[in-house]
Formats: structure tokens, sequence, C-alpha cells
């Protein structure tokens, strides 16, 4: 028989492996990730630089047009670490009257130190660290995948992958070594699958990290639940309302 015919099997024993890798990830993850007192930079909606190295953030909170202050996600509550020294409230206003000041009177404006711009790119830098090593961690425990370890157990080729995430139906998020990286919840049944793919698709072309943190943050809009286990719950209209939202906010 020619060579070019051959077709080699996978061996039983590399299949049992992937198999007990996949039900570890699948038992992590119905047990869903809680938040984890850090933010990402892409959590972050708008930025206000007092200067001295102060920097005033407005996180991306999640709360629904139109909604009461029940629905308004738990993200932003739960993303920072609240142990840190508390700064005084006059050193806040007075950093804030000075910017009123710099806007009225922009010829005698007093320019920021270049120090605190320096601060204001270790404080981001620092986050996006924080952020790595949370994706690091969520590789050793199974709830983030390599390429090759999520194709297998979904039986599908790299093309057909890529078109799904072209199609904004699957993503991925960075990851160490700019490795991409891709959620562990995608390996199911094909029903439940496609319900994730509709949900990632309602998403739209956001970047994969914010798409994930949606995934995996309970919301008050789906009492409680993440959309991952709202989904399993059959939930699926709230789960995409709760992505419209989250896209247009």
């Amino acid at each position: 028989m020619p060579m070019t015919n051959l077709k080699i099997a996978p061996h039983e024993d590399d299949r049992k492996v992937a198999r007990q890798k996949i039900n570890t990830a699948k038992s992590r993850v119905s047990r869903h990730l809680q938040p984890q007192p850090l933010i990402f930079s892409q959590d972050v909606e708008r930025s206000l630089n007092l200067g001295g190295g102060y920097i005033v953030l407005k996180l991306r909170d999640g709360r629904t047009p139109g909604a009461g202050p029940e629905e308004k996600s738990k993200v932003s509550a739960t993303l920072l670490d609240t142990s840190f020294p508390p700064i005084a409230l006059g050193t806040i206003q007075d950093l804030f009257s000075r910017q009123n000041d710099s806007k009225a009177n922009p010829k005698h404006a007093t320019p920021a130190p270049i120090k605190s711009n320096r601060a204001n790119e270790a404080f981001m830098a620092q986050l996006d660290r924080q952020g790595m090593a949370f994706r690091q961690r969520c590789i050793n425990e199974g709830l983030l995948l390599a390429s090759a370890d999520f194709l297998t157990p979904l039986a599908i080729s790299r093309q057909a992958l890529s078109k799904a995430v072209k199609e904004h139906r699957i993503f991925y998020v960075d990851g160490p070594s700019n490795a991409q990286l891709y959620p562990a919840f995608f390996i199911t049944h094909t029903q439940q699958r496609r319900q994730l793919e509709k949900v990632s698709k309602q998403l739209g072309d956001l970047p994969g990290a914010s798409k994930w943190q949606f995934f995996i943050t309970p919301k008050a809009s789906l009492a409680g639940r993440t959309p991952v286990d709202a989904l399993k719950d059959g939930d699926l209209e709230r789960v995409l309302t709760a992505a419209a939202a989250f896209r247009e906010r």
C-alpha cells in the first residue's frame, strides 16, 4: 500500500489523557471563576489624569440602559483591591480644583510634572501584569486552553477555528508570550456550544478579554449567575439581552 494512503490513529492513551484534561476543565468551569481583587486595563471606560500620579478611573460597570440601581453589575465593586491606604479627600478636592482652573485659564495652567506621566504608565503596566498573572492561573487550572488542547476535544480544524473567530462566534484572550488562549467553557455538547457562540456573536467585535469577563462574571440581571451558568439553566434570551447591554455600554 502506498505510504500516502496511511492514516495514523491517535493512541488510546493520548485520548484518555485528553479526556481527563477536558473533564477536569469542565469541573472547574462549572464552579465558574469568582471575581478577583484586580482590574484589567480593558475594564477602564474613561480616565482623568489629575497629575502627581493620581488618576481617576471610570470603570465599565455594565449597567443596563434604563435599569435601576439594583441592576448594576457587581464587576466594579469586586475588581478593585480596597486594602490600599485611603487618600485624603482634601488632596483630591485640591487636584480637581487645579483641573478646573487649568480649563478656565489654560495660559496660566501649571504643567503636570513629567514624573506623573511615568507614574501613570507604571500604574497601567501594573494592571496588565496583574491581568497576565491571573490568566496564567487560569491556564494552570485548565480554564484557558492553548489552541491544540482546544481543537482536539472539539474535533475541528484550525481553519474552522479561525473562521469561528473571524465571525465572532469564538474568541481568545492573549496569554503569556502572546499565546492565544481559548475559554474551556466552549468545550461542551453541541447545543450548549451553539448558544455560547450565539452570545459571543452578540458581543460583536469586543476584545476577547472583555468577552471573557462578561461570560465569567455574575450579574444582577441574571439573578447573580454568570452568563455561562445562566445558559446551562436555559436562559438564552436573558443572556443575549445582557450581552447586548454590555456591548453598548
